[in-house]
């Protein structure tokens, strides 16, 4: 098998860095990446003290978008009603409710996505992992690239996706490139919505997204994936009837 040294690279930062010097590092290389794009397309060179001067601030970006997505989901619970509710698509329309749970402590990812027609009927749960990440927003991110995935392999034509991260779900539908360093995983899903205009990602309240938060937490006692197909996992049966009951 065949390994590269950047993989072998990253590995070994990894097991050096905590979170915050790893992020500081993946910037620094996105830049010096970009830099070498710049330099040989556009003719344009940036100094040593540029690039780290362009990273400093990207960092500092990402932290207050960070502290932010943290307020602003404190609030969102803090302001809803306690109460399950169960969000009925437009006609025609899936909904896809995805949500990720992670431990940082392991860079674990627990991913939980649920997919329900518009009366409410459950089609498919997945459940999944990632590994090698502790940070929120990237967790979000993967969870959200696994609905993405997840319908496209089932050929849904109009889906609304819904997660409880607002200001993670603000930077997928930006229109601006994302600088940060999970941008890239950003911008593989910003390209697979724009070829299909009837996909949307839109913001929910937690309380509204039970049943895909619960699979997430599961996920993270998993090694691996699992599918239900038109059966409810033991895990989300009295949450999906609880919303189902709500719309009745």
């Amino acid at each position: 098998m065949k390994i590269e040294v950047s993989d072998l690279l990253w590995e070994k930062l990894i097991e050096k860095l905590n979170g915050s010097k790893l992020e500081e590092v993946a910037i620094v290389m996105r830049g010096l990446w970009l830099r070498r794009n710049e330099s040989i397309f556009e003719d344009k060179f940036k100094s040593p003290s540029q690039v780290r001067r362009i990273a400093k601030h990207d960092m500092t970006e990402y932290q207050q978008a960070q502290h932010t997505d943290k307020a602003s989901l404190r609030m969102n619970d803090e302001s809803c009603s306690k109460t399950i509710r169960w969000e009925k698509p437009r006609p025609g329309y899936v909904k896809s409710n995805w949500d990720a749970t992670i431990d940082k402590k392991e860079m674990k990812v627990g991913i939980g996505v649920v997919i329900g027609d518009e009366d409410g009927e459950m089609l498919i749960a997945v459940e999944g992992q990632k590994y090698d990440v502790d940070q929120p927003v990237v967790a979000e991110a993967h969870a959200l690239r696994k609905a993405l995935d997840v319908c496209r392999e089932l050929s849904f034509d109009k889906v609304l996706f819904k997660g409880d991260a607002q200001v993670f779900i603000k930077t997928v539908n930006n229109a601006s490139e994302d600088l940060s360093f999970y941008g890239s995983l950003i911008e593989g899903m910003k390209q697979l919505l724009k070829h299909r205009t009837d996909w949307i990602v839109q913001f929910t309240h937690r309380t509204n997204n039970g049943a895909a938060h619960t699979l997430a937490k599961e996920s993270l006692s998993l090694q691996s994936e699992l599918i239900w197909i038109e059966d409810i996992h033991d895990c989300i049966q009295r949450i999906v009837e609880s919303e189902s009951y709500c719309n009745d």
